[in-house]
């Protein structure tokens, strides 16, 4: 695996050549920040729900260029897009220990 910090790449490397039509099945284990300022990326906000007179928390996104890939790993480059591509994705948040 290569990675580029400066363009925010990581780059898997195959022992092969894939085939046209092939699988390639990776799993990544991902723990990306939520940012602190809320101005890119995840970040948290508070709102007050008056039915239950409560302080509830909501998750929200602001993407632009790299910004997606700061959250979680994906192809948000205009050139690296591919067809037939599918992601089963799942996340959890939690507070640091």
């Amino acid at each position: 695996m290569g990675r580029d910090r400066d363009r925010h790449f990581l780059t898997l490397i195959l022992d092969r050549e894939l085939r046209a039509g092939e699988t390639l099945k990776a799993h990544l284990e991902y723990r990306g920040p939520i940012s602190p300022d809320g101005l890119s990326g995840l970040y948290q906000r508070y709102y007050w729900e008056e039915t239950t007179e409560s302080r509830e928390i909501v998750y929200m996104t602001q993407m632009q260029p790299v910004h997606a890939r700061e959250v979680f790993p994906c192809l948000d480059e205009p050139d690296l897009k591919v067809s037939n591509w599918s992601s089963n994705s799942s996340f959890l948040f939690q507070d640091d220990p």
